[in-house]
């Protein structure tokens, strides 16, 4: 997560996948 500026188009997609399973959950 540190290296978020290599990687920002996946830190976006990590947050995306989290957000998509919580409303999942619920």
């Amino acid at each position: 997560m540190l290296h978020s500026c290599s990687h920002p188009s996946e830190t976006t997609s990590a947050i995306g996948a989290s957000v998509d399973k919580k409303i999942t959950l619920r």
